[in-house]
């Protein structure tokens, strides 16, 4: 990841940050699922991997929240020498509307945004840009609606690379919440 890249996220971060925790709602989720390689020359090297994702999300307002996240795949690369061990990172950041839904026990969400591919080993010429777009669902576990437990769904998709790379990711989450919504 470019210097310019991380700056870019660390700058994000800190502009959602708010001044004081009792007038905004900030959530913090854990995920974890599947990372699936749709379409693209990552497609013929990768198959499904085990994934780990990590968001923070802050709402100006109760029916919008914004994102900052990362998405880690922990997959085998075949090679024409053998299998390669590689982690595949896909940082983002965007925005989604959250509909509460039967006396806000459950929330549906939808969003999109942008992010970042790349692997660690490095290897240049797999590193993209992507856009995303995402679909989730989550029930409160506590009456406060604290606690929270879900699925996402996302899509990744290279927007001018040819051939298109396109990853799908599917995960269970469960999230932590603090402030008033």
């Amino acid at each position: 990841m470019t210097y310019m890249s991380r700056a870019l996220l660390i700058f994000l971060l800190l502009a959602m940050l708010p001044a004081g925790a009792q007038e905004y709602s900030h959530r913090l989720t854990g995920t974890f699922g599947a990372l699936n390689p749709i379409s693209g020359s990552q497609a013929n090297t990768f198959g499904s991997a085990p994934m780990l994702g990590f968001d923070y999300g802050f709402r100006f307002y109760r029916y919008a929240q914004a994102d900052v996240g990362v998405d880690i795949g922990f997959a085998n690369q075949n090679l024409l020498s053998g299998e390669v061990r590689r982690n595949i990172y896909l940082p983002r950041f965007g925005y989604r509307a959250i509909i509460p839904l039967w006396h806000d026990k459950i929330e549906a969400s939808a969003g999109a945004g942008a992010g970042y591919s790349f692997l660690k080993p490095t290897i240049s010429g797999y590193e993209f840009w992507l856009v995303y777009g995402q679909l989730g669902a989550n029930y409160a576990l506590d009456r406060d609606g604290r606690y929270r437990t879900g699925f996402t769904l996302r899509w990744y998709r290279d927007p001018i690379g040819v051939p298109v790379q396109q990853w799908l990711t599917f995960g269970a989450e469960f999230s932590y919440s603090l402030g008033r919504f």
